[in-house]
């Protein structure tokens, strides 16, 4: 028989697709024909691999859809389709990550210094697998960084390989890529991290030393409630009832690229209502007489926004320039030890404990205990005596520590 004889291999058809092995990339290649005649072709490390992408293309294409796109690196996906965001930090039109100002923030630190601009970011997105995913966290876990001259913390690279695992996540869920690599590569653990607090002694030095700052009731509160720092920024007084003798914690600031964002607390555990002992109930009133005469002195320039504790024209104060320039500046002054502001919190629980409160009462307080499932607000906060009683043998320890010597505490 004549070649011309032979049966002709029969042309494959729009739709079609074929894996075979190429020897000179050492990859599997998924060729697919598309609806419209052009060629596709994924480069796979796994025969396995290559027989589930030409599944997914052929079942595209079945749909009327396109198989996934080649030519898309990672951090281009990142970059137009995961991270669009504006200038409040809002998620755009389209954007895939979603999530409030300050975690959009931080995602978008972490892609444009950590992922994008690295050999993994520069890697096409379908290609990518777990080695490539374990290379790039064991070369983040020996990279110095830029702000503290040290190594990354294995925390902070953990945050950095759960924030590529979700956008990946987000990828295969758009039928980009086939699987997430980074969701097969074991997280680094949590650095251990213990915060630090004040004794009775030390804290009634630093209500000292902040007495007669504009600021001195801010502490003051912030030692007998446990709040967190962003929570007593954006205090209003609407959460203050003083009929009640309670404050309820509803809101809070957070500061994202110089601009004070009000939001929700940080979590829904952390909508609390919480007793207002004497202590604290004086130091809010002094503040209300306070902020009347900063509000006259102002003028028209004043902003109502209704905060407990603004800046002098009662907008919301700069976080980070509050600890520079004022929290620091007083832990300086009083001669203590130098914890950061949200250890605050827990010098309240280290006090707490210190007069033999129980977990549970410290839990309450910090927004951290667990409610009954039925139970959707710590509306009702107020209504256990016993963390009432234990927060009025709290500011019994802060006005007494210290009279022995002579001197007295502030507020």
């Amino acid at each position: 028989m004549r070649p011309d004889d032979l049966p002709r291999q029969k042309k494959r058809g729009n739709g079609d697709g074929s894996i075979f092995w190429w020897e000179g990339r050492q990859r599997w290649v998924v060729d697919v024909t598309l609806l419209d005649g052009k060629r596709h072709r994924t480069y796979c490390r796994t025969e396995t691999e290559a027989k589930r992408v030409l599944r997914n293309a052929l079942a595209q294409m079945d749909r009327g859809e396109l198989p996934a796109r080649n030519d898309l690196t990672l951090a281009r996906f990142l970059t137009q389709m995961y991270l669009p965001v504006d200038e409040r930090r809002h998620p755009k039109e389209g954007a895939l990550l979603t999530g409030k100002p300050s975690h959009i923030s931080r995602t978008e630190e972490i892609i444009r210094l950590h992922i994008a601009p690295t050999p993994l970011g520069r890697m096409r997105l379908g290609r990518i697998g777990p080695l490539d995913v374990r290379r790039w966290r064991d070369t983040k876990l020996a990279e110095t960084s830029a702000k503290t001259r040290e190594l990354h913390s294995p925390t902070h690279v953990r945050l950095m390989q759960v924030t590529l695992s979700r956008a990946l996540s987000e990828a295969a869920r758009m039928e980009l890529i086939t699987r997430n690599p980074a969701a097969l590569v074991p997280l680094p653990q949590k650095a251990d991290f213990e915060g630090d607090a004040w004794d009775p002694d030390e804290a009634v030095r630093f209500l000292d030393a902040a007495a007669g700052h504009r600021l001195e009731l801010l502490f003051v509160v912030a030692l007998t409630t446990g709040m967190r720092e962003g929570e007593l920024l954006g205090l209003r007084w609407s959460d203050v009832h003083a009929d009640r003798q309670v404050i309820t914690v509803l809101s809070n600031v957070v500061w994202v690229h110089g601009r004070a964002i009000h939001g929700d607390p940080k979590t829904q555990r952390s909508r609390r209502t919480l007793p207002l002992i004497p202590m604290a109930r004086e130091a809010l009133q002094r503040q209300r007489r306070r902020q009347a005469a900063e509000r006259i002195a102002a003028g028209p320039e004043w902003s109502d926004l209704d905060l407990v504790f603004p800046n002098t024209v009662g907008k919301p104060i700069n976080a980070s320039t509050f600890r520079t320039r004022v929290y620091h500046k007083l832990v300086d002054a009083a001669q203590v030890k130098r914890i950061r502001f949200q250890d605050i919190r827990g010098t309240t629980a280290t006090l707490l404990r210190y007069l033999g409160e129980d977990d549970d009462i410290i839990k309450q307080l910090l927004g951290h205990a667990l409610v009954e499932t039925s139970r959707k607000h710590y509306i009702h906060l107020e209504e256990n005596p016993r963390l009432r009683a234990a927060l009025n043998r709290l500011g019994q320890l802060l006005t007494s520590v210290g009279r022995e010597d002579g001197t007295s505490s502030a507020g």
